[in-house]
């Protein structure tokens, strides 16, 4: 299109502004006139971008995305990446996902109760299935991977909660030094230069809240979550939601709220504010809230629900590019067998909760990842 075009387009829009303005007062005049309400505002346009998602095809766990109507379902070559965080930007033409993936054979010492978890260590794998380790580690054992930004920019950092591994003085494994670990990373390279493993670093600053078991402490909270702009986190707590200044550990309750889970920081929005969702409740129900990030705000968005012969549980919601809207996990579990899950989808809404709408309808279990630009 050249300039003249344009500019014929924009004076025309200009000039047709106003007047559909006034036709929209008019309409809205006459009917109040003849005693009918004026017609309700259309509801807010879908956000654009691409929504990715688990879907469980009965052998694997396969991230699949979507456009953000659930048109365009694509199944991507990636498997087993359940949960996968997929990057905040394309780097080198693609999206890039950490997760955590089990190192055969390798187990951390046991739990209280005797259990042995397989050791886990933090992956990247790009849409296209290109696989790479990220760290390696066996005595820091590792959850919750994010990204957030590093030196190189968006997405020059990965964190995860975690602890390490030591043996006392009498030769018993004990987790010591709970807290968020990082790395810092260059995705832009992984293509052409594979990256080498290394040792996630604790974070000094983010002091988070510590419980300990008879066989060491670990971080007790329920999720976290960088802002935007990488100098903030959100975690949810047993009371709570609490914010740090990650320069220096400057720290304050954000929302006083028993059973938070799952907090996920919203992108800067079109007022210049963000915002702030997480899951409140679970077991048999769960609902999705959502404050300002002054702690002013604070609304349920999508209230938890059930019916005679199921729970109904929302969780695990993510912030569409722009804030506008969100995605989250309807579960549906059978009453009558404790924890059965019946079905998982995907579900969007707008920002406000309003418009909710299935947008995995054919599919069994699903588990919402992200909704990212472009």
């Amino acid at each position: 299109m050249n300039a003249k075009k344009a500019m014929k387009q924009d004076l025309a829009r200009v000039l047709l502004a106003p007047l559909a303005a006034l036709a929209v007062m008019l309409t809205s005049s006459a009917a109040s006139a003849k005693g009918k309400p004026p017609p309700p505002p259309p509801p807010p346009p879908v956000d654009s971008g691409t929504i990715y998602f688990n879907y469980n095809n009965g052998s694997a766990q396969q991230v699949c995305s979507m456009k953000p109507d659930g048109t365009s379902q694509t199944a991507l070559p990636v498997l087993n990446a359940f949960g996968a965080e997929p990057s905040r930007v394309l780097h080198g033409g693609k999206r890039w996902f950490v997760t955590l993936q089990t190192i055969p054979n390798e187990f951390y010492p046991p739990d209280p109760d005797g259990n042995l978890y397989a050791r886990q260590e933090l992956f990247a794998v790009s849409q296209r299935g290109e696989w790479f380790q990220l760290t390696d580690n066996p005595a820091i054992e590792a959850f919750d991977p994010r990204w957030t930004l590093g030196a190189g920019g968006v997405d020059g950092r990965i964190t995860v909660v975690a602890y390490r591994w030591v043996q006392d003085a009498n030769g018993k494994s004990i987790s010591i030094e709970p807290g968020v670990y990082s790395i810092d990373v260059d995705p832009e390279t992984w293509t052409s230069a594979p990256p080498a493993p290394q040792s996630p670093q604790r974070l000094d600053t983010i002091l988070l809240p510590v419980a300990c078991d008879a066989v060491g402490c670990y971080a007790d909270v329920s999720g976290y979550d960088w802002s935007a702009d990488g100098t903030h986190v959100v975690y949810a707590a047993s009371d709570g939601l609490y914010v740090t200044r990650a320069s220096d550990g400057t720290s304050g309750q954000l929302l006083s709220v028993s059973g938070a889970a799952a907090p996920r920081w919203s992108p800067v929005q079109g007022n210049g504010r963000t915002q702030i969702l997480f899951g409140v409740g679970g077991g048999s129900a769960g609902r999705i809230d959502r404050v300002n990030d002054d702690g002013t705000g604070w609304v349920t968005m999508v209230p938890a629900g059930s019916t005679s012969s199921i729970w109904i549980i929302d969780n695990s919601a993510r912030w569409s590019p722009s804030g506008t809207h969100l995605i989250y996990n309807q579960w549906t579990m059978d009453k009558k067998v404790w924890y059965r899950v019946k079905t998982s989808h995907v579900y969007r809404a707008a920002a406000d909760g309003s418009g909710k709408i299935d947008l995995t309808t054919q599919m069994t279990f699903c588990y919402g990842l992200g909704w990212m630009n472009p």
